[in-house]
């Protein structure tokens, strides 16, 4: 147990620490790549991603879950996905190059066909990676993993902003996401974590797929779902409209979905590695309440200073994005929850109850969707923010029939960290409402305002998730 725990920690540090870092490359390159393209150069990858993310959750499969979750994989199990993982990725590509001209024609946007050819290229390149990446994930070895993602954000990141910056336009983009599949998968390759025999095994394939299926038939709805909204954005709005969107989610996903990323990667391979249920309740526990602790502070705070924070870095032809923003960090408050209730349903191996729960999740979000979205941008968004708290709720009533950690205890532990976000974003907001000095100078002083505010009800009130934190980080820096 002492093990597990000890790996635990030092996943989520290496975890934290690359996502930060990966997110900060990603940011700086972003704000860069924002000031020299235009949102609809944006707005064209956005109504094109899709196609690509759900080709993508299709090669994935659910099996690369499955072999974490499986106890003793062999060899053969690793091969026997790698070479239907290829397969499949070059019968996705042909499927998307040979249909490039029918998005083209759905979007009436001609230039969109061959950004789909090349853009799909990622989905062969990917697919050699997919195996070494989750083992290195069972294994839990997240420095390795770090140091990779790090190097290929920074690389791709280059190019991307050499072709901006010579006029390639919307190819910058396309270039920023080929470029980091390349080097992904380049390096997993060179630090030789492992090979694959040459033989295909049809069982072993399918007892993986026994338990993949139904997280992989999850992922896709979600993945449907996710993209939804740029479709309908793209369709129906304008391709300017997207990339304020895009911009505005991508600020919101920098801090909820890179918190709910380093949960994903580390507490399902920590708590299937558990065999206690008390163990997993209380290493579940603290996941949620420290988690909620840290998203409710930055998804308040991002609200509170993005009215300077998004024209200071981007500019102020991106303002139309302050408001969509400020309304996307309450669909973001409840990721961590989310996340962490879903997961307990795959670390008891219920791949069945996470079908039917995305099923019945994303009817109603659909739902929701298709009547907000006849009142423009913003209250679809609405509608999100709605759909969110229905998804928490559904969430924990199946999780807490496998482990018992109800609706009550949960919002006990995670309401008073809410609250208090809350309470110090409001102030960091007021603490600049009249003044009338630069972005740089209002931003500056409602970071103070807010570290100051977390200091203080951290240490003089001795708050316990701040405390944790603080403990954990000092434990590391020794």
């Amino acid at each position: 147990m002492n093990d597990i725990k000890h790996k635990t920690e030092q996943g989520f540090i290496w975890t934290f620490i690359e996502t930060i870092i990966n997110y900060s490359i990603q940011f700086i390159v972003g704000i860069i790549l924002a000031r020299l393209l235009s949102p609809s150069e944006f707005g064209l990858i956005g109504m094109i991603m899709v196609f690509i993310t759900v080709s993508q959750s299709l090669i994935y499969s659910g099996l690369n879950t499955a072999l974490i979750q499986k106890k003793d994989c062999s060899n053969l199990d690793y091969s026997s996905v790698f070479y239907f993982n290829i397969f499949l990725s070059v019968l996705l590509f042909l499927f998307l190059y040979f249909t490039a001209g029918f998005i083209a024609d759905f979007y009436k946007t001609d230039q969109l066909n061959g950004i789909i050819k090349v853009l799909s290229l990622g989905l062969i390149i990917d697919a050699f990676g997919i195996i070494p990446q989750t083992i290195l994930t069972k294994k839990m070895d997240f420095k390795t993993l770090t140091h990779i993602s790090v190097i290929s954000s920074i690389l791709s990141g280059l190019v991307a902003i050499y072709m901006a910056y010579n006029n390639f336009g919307v190819w910058s983009l396309v270039a920023l996401s080929l470029v980091k599949n390349i080097i992904n998968t380049i390096y997993y390759w060179f630090i030789r974590i492992w090979k694959p025999i040459f033989v295909f095994n049809f069982s072993s394939l399918n007892g993986l797929y026994k338990f993949g299926k139904n997280l992989m038939l999850s992922n896709l709805i979600d993945v449907i779902y996710q993209n939804s909204l740029y479709v309908i954005i793209g369709k129906y709005y304008s391709a300017k409209e997207l990339g304020f969107y895009n911009r505005a989610e991508r600020f919101q996903a920098l801090f909820s979905q890179t918190l709910t990323g380093v949960l994903a990667k580390v507490a399902f391979p920590a708590l299937s590695n558990m065999n206690n249920n008390e163990f997993i309740k209380d290493a579940y526990q603290k996941m949620l309440q420290r988690s909620m602790y840290l998203n409710s502070l930055l998804m308040f705070g991002l609200g509170a200073i993005a009215s300077n924070l998004i024209p200071f870095l981007i500019g102020e032809k991106w303002n139309e994005s302050i408001p969509l923003l400020q309304l996307l960090i309450f669909v973001g408050i409840l990721y961590p929850a989310q996340s962490l209730n879903s997961d307990i349903l795959k670390v008891y191996g219920r791949s069945d109850y996470f079908l039917k729960l995305e099923i019945i999740k994303k009817t109603i979000a659909i739902l929701i969707l298709i009547v907000s979205s006849f009142f423009g941008v913003k209250m679809m968004i609405v509608g999100l923010i709605i759909f969110s708290v229905i998804a928490y709720l559904i969430n924990v009533y199946f999780s807490s029939k496998f482990v018992d950690y109800n609706l009550e205890s949960q919002l006990k532990d995670i309401f008073p960290s809410i609250i208090i976000a809350l309470i110090i974003g409001i102030v960091m907001h007021l603490s600049v409402y009249w003044f009338t000095g630069s972005y740089l100078i209002k931003l500056t002083i409602q970071l103070i305002v807010g570290l100051v505010l977390v200091l203080i009800q951290g240490e003089i009130f001795k708050n316990r998730d701040y405390q944790s934190f603080k403990n954990l980080l000092l434990k590391y820096v020794k």
